[in-house]
């Protein structure tokens, strides 16, 4: 059985953490996407893993803790959402 990695900032979901940012296209801006990357990203409550890297950096400028750990147990709760 897989161990639930709990994670700091209230984040529980791509939403929430992309909820931090004045809009899904901001984020995805952010991220090096387009805007409707954000968008997608948002209603499926999914990240790409190629983003996994920049999406860590740009949480720890905005003062919110995320590893990349936390990255992936954000993936694993959103598998599904959205297909």
């Amino acid at each position: 059985m897989s161990r639930r990695v709990e994670l700091p900032n209230g984040i529980s979901s791509f939403r929430d953490l992309i909820d931090r940012w004045p809009s899904a296209a901001a984020f995805a801006r952010d991220a090096g996407a387009n805007e409707d990357s954000g968008r997608i990203w948002y209603r499926r409550d999914r990240v790409p893993e190629r983003y996994r890297l920049v999406v860590v950096s740009l949480a720890a400028e905005k003062g919110i803790v995320l590893t990349t750990t936390g990255f992936d147990e954000l993936r694993r709760r959103g598998a599904g959402v959205g297909k």
